[in-house]
């Protein structure tokens, strides 16, 4: 592969509220590790401690994320196996 150029994008995260957003963050894998090693409270309390700078005025909450990303293109090989 040959590598191209390089972006970002904007991904936010949007929750509409508390119970979305545990839902949301405590379901990947990960999440459900600690929830068996620390236990459901102090895993949800955790969470919402973090998401506490992230709340709206409405309530929910919003995370700004970026993703970054690479355009590639394969090499052209010949019909000998040779590029």
């Amino acid at each position: 592969m040959i590598p191209g150029q390089i972006e970002e994008v904007n991904c936010p995260w949007e929750y509409p509220d508390e119970k979305a957003a545990l839902r949301g963050l405590l379901s990947p894998g990960p999440a459900i590790r600690a929830i068996q090693h620390a236990g459901e409270a102090a895993t949800h309390n955790a969470v919402l401690q973090a998401l506490a700078p992230f709340k709206t005025a409405s309530g929910g909450y919003r995370l700004r994320n970026k993703a970054r990303y690479m355009i590639t293109r394969t090499r052209q090989f010949g019909g000998d196996g040779q590029s």
